[in-house]
């Protein structure tokens, strides 16, 4: 339905309320989990390469609106899809980002869509297995996008207070980020 007093850019961002993730995926896969959503509300986790190609998509209308857990690996990862994962995305590189939107209805709305985001997790896949993480990626130079003020980097961890903003740097390895 239409939104009181909301047209416009206003009501384009009413229906996506977004968040970012860009993932570091050269050590080990990540996995993304997200919490039931109402069936009446849209919700999308876009999963981009380096490429800019949309390699998967996880939400209301691709994977549904239950609770689950999704491993992101990069283009070296030899392993199994592990007991709790739903399923295993592929990035064609190492680097990949991911955009959640959140569709909120009104301004009225936002604490549901704050409740929501709040179950937006990412970890490394050793943290969710409970194992000790395999050796850090080597430095990557060229890559100081990664530490960039501009950017939220998992793995890492971000408070809900901090991770409002796009402008976050989290960078602490194997501790559980909420988004």
């Amino acid at each position: 339905g239409e939104d009181e007093g909301v047209s416009g850019a206003e009501a384009l961002n009413l229906l996506r309320n977004k968040r970012s993730v860009q993932l570091d995926l050269r050590a080990e896969p990540m996995v993304l989990c997200v919490p039931a959503v109402d069936r009446k509300r849209y919700y999308s986790v876009q999963l981009a390469d380096m490429y800019s190609f949309n390699y998967a998509y996880i939400g209301s209308r691709a994977t549904g609106s239950d609770a689950g857990c999704y491993l992101v690996a990069g283009p070296r990862w030899q392993g199994e899809k592990p007991a709790g994962i739903n399923q295993v995305f592929r990035s064609e590189t190492d680097f990949s980002l991911m955009i959640y939107r959140t569709q909120l209805f009104s301004p009225a709305d936002i604490d549901n869509v704050k409740k929501i985001q709040a179950g937006y997790t990412v970890q490394t896949l050793s943290a969710f297995l409970g194992q000790p993480a395999p050796p850090a990626a080597p430095a990557c130079p060229a890559c100081r996008w990664l530490s960039s003020p501009t950017s939220i980097v998992a793995p890492g961890k971000c408070s809900a207070k901090r991770a409002r903003s796009v402008s976050t740097s989290c960078m602490k390895p194997k501790v559980r980020a909420r988004l």
